[in-house]
């Protein structure tokens, strides 16, 4: 599974196999500057290490982000605020 912004998303699905898009469009990580979902769904088709360590580079860089984010928040005291503007969060 791969996290982007919004959701999960599931690289072995067929909708990924053209797909020229990177994993996703806001993210600066090196696997979305430089791989797209197409490659990441042959990747990990074949089985291929390289898939599981680009995948895993972009999780956590999605993590770093998300826990800097959630940091600064709480420093400036405005967690609450700052939870309600997560795209996941949303209900």
């Amino acid at each position: 599974m791969l996290y982007p912004q919004v959701g999960v998303l599931h690289i072995k699905n067929a909708t990924h196999r053209h797909n020229p898009a990177p994993l996703s469009e806001t993210c600066d990580c090196y696997t979305c500057s430089h791989f797209s979902r197409a490659y990441l769904h042959h990747l990990h088709r074949i089985g291929e290490p390289l898939g599981a360590r680009l995948k895993s580079i972009h999780n956590l860089h999605f993590y770093q982000d998300l826990m800097r984010g959630l940091r600064e928040a709480i420093a400036a005291g405005q967690l609450q605020d700052h939870i309600a503007t997560l795209p996941f969060m949303a209900a």
